[in-house]
């Protein structure tokens, strides 16, 4: 397979979930300049708490958003996908909330 066949693939796979990618930037960029003066700040643990929520919750609807059943996730690939899943939302929800949820020092 050559890389302009893998590139069709990849863009074929991400066209459904654009809009939804481009609005998740946009809304994290706009948290974080919103956000700037606040980087002196030490994070509370309420940030933490609601990051890991969110991060269970994406590994909870990962396989309904993509036509699956969480009885489905079977092998360590499944298994470490979800995983990436919940990371990712972890990650993102902890740079989306910063800017707010932060204890002033």
């Amino acid at each position: 397979m050559d890389i302009m066949s893998i590139v069709t693939v990849l863009w074929f796979t991400i066209k459904p979930y654009l809009l939804l990618i481009i609005l998740l930037l946009v809304l994290l960029l706009l948290s974080q300049i919103i956000g700037r003066a606040g980087w002196k700040r030490s994070t509370s643990l309420s940030l933490w708490l609601l990051s890991f929520a969110i991060a269970i919750v994406a590994m909870l609807m990962a396989p309904m958003i993509t036509d699956s059943e969480l009885r489905y996730v079977l092998t360590w690939v499944d298994k470490l996908s979800l995983l990436a899943v919940g990371i990712g939302g972890f990650i993102y929800s902890w740079l989306l909330f910063r800017p707010w949820l932060i204890k002033r020092k």
